[in-house]
């Protein structure tokens, strides 16, 4: 009894040494930027390829009126009036600002005008702020049935963080009180329906006593997951649900995850630089395809990824030994198993007539979309004895100009074209000693990514998905060549 009395004090102590710790450095979290690995772009563009979303602002059913709310619950310690020097807004707050009429919360320990370390380290506020969230919702419901009891109300909700472990908690007593004033009411068609746009839900907290499992009048979900969070006291909620439960084999799937390079704070955007632009970027378009913003056009104008992502680990993290992206082939995360309510034959059929309904208003919506990428490249080789042999080269390259060369030293180099940029003369990359005995006898990849480095660009070089050396370049002077169609020059 002792014993396990001490582990929650030291529990309760550790949770409030983090919170009132720096929010970026420091014992328990850091920011340090990393480079991106060699799947990361894939990943990203894959994300954004694969995000399909109902219209939910669309009068599906003109007899019937539409009421459309949303609400927006921030992460620990983040609020869109407090920005920490050296950080941006959260993903959450961005939202707020571009979809009209969010009811914005702000997060854990930031619900008064003094930060609060206990409610911060404890996550008290997640379940409070979640009942707030929920009363000003049913005073909207009451108004619109009063006046027309037939009424569909849509309720979008976004969080990150513990914020999002709030909007979990929210729909499900939200659901909760739906469910109890319909049987007052008596029949009738009115009918409430969720859509979620979650980023790496984390209930972190020895008393939240929040519910996560998503209820069924969840009608579609989006789940960011940062793929690359070391830190053990950040374990991400994942929804669990069955192919039933998730619509898995509809156009529209009802419950969807989706990981993505970087932390925790990637995913949440709220870095000053990196992925999260990508994220940013994601995002609008994920808004436009609901229906919440009108804008159609999207542009990230510089390679957010030679930014990096972070390194979120703090010193006792290190010490412990907790890995990195990129020094080890996977980040082995926590999780807590998020189990959605079930759902009844009448339920599923409801949902996914609905989602084919909604889903067919973005037919004729199309967006433009503009990105600049910084080429990566890669090769495989195999490693005889102290020489190597190329065996093939990423698609980028052309493999006619492409080969791996060795002095009379042993120095390697790989001499390499690119297909679209032909040139007399082969780019060369020298590859260190550790880099060629990393190549395996059966085979290796070997990939390159690029960083920004104070006047100029780094050369990440990976093998088999580890980092093991870089090169440093100067960059040189360039002229733009075919600029692009800037949103704004679209829109004229």
């Amino acid at each position: 009894m002792q014993s396990k009395c001490r582990s929650q004090l030291f529990n309760f102590v550790l949770l409030t040494s983090i919170i009132t710790s720096s929010g970026c450095t420091g014992l328990f979290s850091g920011g340090a930027p990393i480079p991106v690995g060699p799947t990361d772009h894939k990943l990203i563009a894959n994300a954004r390829y694969r995000v399909l979303a109902p219209n939910i602002s669309y009068l599906d059913q003109p007899d019937r009126p539409l009421l459309l709310v949303g609400y927006a619950f921030d992460g620990t310690l983040n609020d869109e009036q407090r920005i920490p020097e050296g950080e941006r807004k959260t993903i959450v707050s961005y939202i707020a600002e571009r979809v009209p009429r969010m009811q914005y919360y702000p997060g854990v320990g930031m619900q008064g005008k003094r930060i609060d370390p206990f409610d911060a380290a404890l996550g008290i506020s997640m379940v409070s702020t979640a009942e707030r969230a929920k009363k000003r919702l049913f005073a909207q419901i009451d108004q619109v049935l009063q006046e027309n009891p037939n009424s569909e109300i849509r309720v979008f909700v976004t969080g990150f963080s513990r914020g999002a472990a709030s909007a979990r908690h929210f729909m499900n007593i939200a659901d909760d009180q739906w469910r109890e004033e319909a049987r007052k009411r008596g029949a009738n068609q009115a009918s409430l329906r969720f859509y979620a746009l979650l980023y790496d839900s984390v209930s972190t907290g020895p008393f939240s006593g929040v519910r996560l499992g998503l209820p069924s009048t969840v009608n579609y979900s989006m789940h960011f997951v940062a793929r690359d969070e070391a830190r053990g006291l950040f374990p991400v909620d994942i929804d669990k649900p069955t192919a039933h439960q998730a619509m898995a084999d509809a156009f529209i799937p009802r419950i969807n995850t989706r990981y993505l390079p970087g932390a925790h704070s990637d995913v949440g955007a709220s870095y000053a630089i990196g992925l999260g632009d990508s994220y940013r970027m994601l995002t609008d378009e994920t808004l436009f395809a609901l229906g919440l913003i009108q804008d159609a056009c999207f542009e990230n104008l510089k390679d957010s990824t030679l930014d990096g992502k972070h390194d979120s680990r703090g010193l006792l993290d290190k010490l412990i030994g907790a890995p990195v992206a990129g020094t080890v082939a996977h980040i082995d995360r926590s999780t807590r198993d998020a189990i959605p309510a079930s759902l009844s034959d009448a339920d599923y059929r409801d949902i996914q007539s609905s989602l084919e309904r909604l889903s067919s208003a973005n037919v004729n919506r199309p967006t433009v979309s503009s990105t600049v990428d910084m080429p990566t490249f890669g090769f495989i080789a195999r490693r005889t004895g102290k020489s190597l042999s190329l065996l093939n080269v990423s698609e980028l390259l052309d493999p006619s100009v492409t080969q791996l060369v060795a002095d009379d030293m042993g120095q390697v180099k790989f001499e390499y074209g690119y297909r679209m940029l032909k040139s007399s003369t082969s780019n060369v990359l020298p590859l260190s000693r550790k880099v060629v005995q990393r190549i395996r006898a059966e085979g290796s990849s070997v990939n390159v990514t690029l960083s920004n480095i104070e006047q100029g660009l780094r050369f990440n070089i990976f093998v088999d998905g580890i980092l093991v050396d870089h090169q440093d370049h100067k960059r040189l002077g360039s002229i733009p060549v075919n600029p692009l169609v800037r949103c704004a020059a679209a829109a004229r």
